[in-house]
């Protein structure tokens, strides 16, 4: 099960209470009292450790399924303002970000990733990034980074320019995505590296 922010998951299950009447049931599933979109019957759940999803129950008649993302942007956008750095966490807003806005046991990544911040020089915009160093036989040779809180016309994800290499992920499937660094004309080699996926 992905793994969800303490402060991220009541904010959630307080909000689904308010709007949909969600009650938590003596097996922890919370269960909606409200009728679905498609059916009059009051079949909606989600986990109570992880709110990611809600759905319908009977998914031989129905299957909802919709988002929390999707329900409640708000709740995971401002993750700077809500998780700034600290002397003491330089990384608390990617630490926040990979946690609750994506579902990373963070505790098996701690020491593969860096908070940096990214600036684009034409617009001045800067926003913090999680950055992932990619190496070759024991040697830094470029990164990865996502950009945590992205501008409208801004690319989500970068990578260092001057390499290529391949993102290989899978998450219910298995697929394949190329990724390669501005304008490049030559191949300077292909590297393999397994991430979860973005969205």
């Amino acid at each position: 099960m992905q793994t969800m922010q303490d402060d991220t998951r009541s904010e959630l299950i307080t909000r689904l209470v308010q709007d949909y009447g969600l009650k938590f049931s003596s097996d922890r599933q919370v269960f909606a009292l409200w009728p679905l979109p498609v059916m009059r019957q009051k079949e909606l759940f989600t986990g109570a450790d992880a709110p990611w999803t809600i759905q319908c129950g009977r998914t031989n008649k129905c299957n909802y399924q919709a988002s929390t993302r999707d329900i409640y942007p708000d709740i995971f956008a401002n993750w700077t303002k809500k998780n700034p750095p600290t002397p003491s966490n330089p990384n608390a807003t990617a630490d926040a970000y990979l946690q609750s806005g994506r579902g990373f046991d963070i505790v098996k990544w701690q020491g593969s990733y860096s908070q940096e911040v990214f600036k684009d020089y034409e617009t001045g915009f800067t926003c913090p990034t999680v950055r992932f160093n990619v190496t070759s036989e024991g040697s830094t040779i470029g990164y990865w980074q996502r950009l945590i809180e992205p501008a409208v016309g801004i690319k989500k994800a970068r990578v260092q320019d001057g390499f290529k290499f391949e993102v290989t992920h899978g998450y219910r499937q298995s697929c394949t995505y190329s990724m390669a660094s501005g304008r490049m004309s030559k191949n300077y080699g292909s590297l393999r590296v397994s991430l979860t996926p973005w969205h």
